[in-house]
């Protein structure tokens, strides 16, 4: 859960499975970067993984797509 300082909840995710996320700075934002998959009505885990990309100052959430051997072999 990403709150702002007012205590307004800003962004919440609850996936089935979050992997990893990290915090982000461009040259006019901040963001939460949250890396996660889900699992479909079988149990299965997509073969993509999914990022959030949330603006820390307006909670504004930009989701992409991307298969999971990149974000493995960048580790």
């Amino acid at each position: 859960m990403l709150r702002s300082g007012e205590g307004e909840t800003l962004y919440q995710k609850e996936p089935d499975i979050v992997y990893d996320f990290k915090w982000v700075e461009s040259e006019d934002a901040v963001y939460l970067a949250v890396f996660y998959s889900e699992m479909d009505e079988k149990g299965i885990v997509d073969e993509a993984w999914l990022m959030d990309r949330v603006d820390i100052n307006t909670g504004e959430v930009v989701t992409f797509e991307a298969p999971k051997e990149i974000y493995w072999i960048g580790k």
